[in-house]
């Protein structure tokens, strides 16, 4: 509980994933945030193709990754957070809880060639690492995206935070 107070979380240099208060470091977002960028709720009856598309059926689940929209949407949306917390260094761009990746033409090409569902992730976030050169990306390699892609390589300010989440984590 302590972890999550301001003051002992700044005396002790610890982040939250506290959604009250925001972190000194992390720009207020922490993981699973991909829709917090990119809201269903705001896009997907008008956009679905917005969505990762599963067995020829658009779902809410997580982004197509590899949707040019999908991905100006995404700095649109960093890029007002930044504005409220320019001291920020580092910003979530992160898989939602689930396995439900984009299986599309586009996003099934890159991870197939890079043999992990990983590669579609990893290329969308260095897009957006370029653009904010001055601040570091953050992802995660949780379930499906745990596998690194064969030669698809993390920009240097991209990081890349490993979730063994079946682990005893007591």
């Amino acid at each position: 509980y302590n972890a999550y107070q301001a003051e002992y979380a700044k005396l002790n240099k610890l982040n939250s994933s506290n959604e009250d208060r925001i972190s000194y470091d992390w720009g207020g977002l922490w993981v699973h945030t991909m829709h917090k960028l990119v809201s269903p709720e705001k896009y997907f009856n008008t956009h679905p193709e917005y969505f990762a598309l599963r067995n020829g059926i658009r779902m809410k689940d997580q982004l197509c990754l590899s949707n040019p929209d999908v991905l100006e949407i995404t700095v649109a949306s960093l890029k007002e957070l930044m504005r409220k917390i320019p001291e920020a260094k580092y910003w979530s761009v992160s898989q939602m809880d689930n396995f439900n990746y984009c299986q599309c033409d586009n996003c099934r090409a890159l991870d197939d060639v890079e043999g992990s569902p990983a590669a579609s992730i990893i290329n969308f976030v260095n897009q957006i690492a370029s653009k904010f050169p001055d601040k570091v990306i953050s992802t995660l390699a949780y379930q499906y995206s745990r596998k690194a892609p064969l030669t698809l390589i993390p920009a240097e300010n991209v990081n890349i935070m490993l979730c063994s989440i079946e682990s005893n984590r007591n």
